[in-house]
């Protein structure tokens, strides 16, 4: 078709967790997913890191924040707050292997947009991410 560009649109994610492991399998995941979008994923491993990354620009898509990372009083639930100061139009998914009720809650109060369980499977991490 003339005038149509067959290229999927991409996202800007940036995922904050001390999880080596778990940088990885988000990243291959989201970047392999079956979707109607491309997601370029920067992993990112201390909150320094990632602090200084929503000072550059592009502001990412969306953030994913682990709520237990650094070794502070800082979590990613404390980040949220900050996220949405300096990137306000940035979706902010917080995930966690504790996935009660209140655990979501307090994600959800903090400014998050959802929150996904880490044992979630890719497919249902791709469409988190990109709804």
């Amino acid at each position: 078709m003339a005038g149509k560009s067959s290229e999927k649109p991409t996202l800007r994610v940036v995922h904050l967790d001390d999880d080596p492991f778990e940088l990885e399998r988000v990243q291959s995941s989201l970047e392999k997913n079956a979707l109607d979008c491309r997601f370029h994923v920067e992993p990112v491993a201390t909150v320094t890191a990632y602090k200084k990354r929503l000072e550059v620009s592009p502001r990412p898509d969306v953030v994913i924040l682990d709520i237990h990372v650094g070794d502070d009083d800082t979590s990613g639930i404390n980040l949220a707050d900050l996220t949405r100061k300096l990137s306000p139009k940035t979706v902010i998914l917080m995930c966690s292997t504790a996935d009660d009720i209140s655990t979501i809650a307090d994600c959800l109060n903090a400014g998050a947009d959802d929150f996904i369980p880490k044992q979630s499977d890719t497919g249902e991490l791709s469409l988190r991410v990109y709804n």
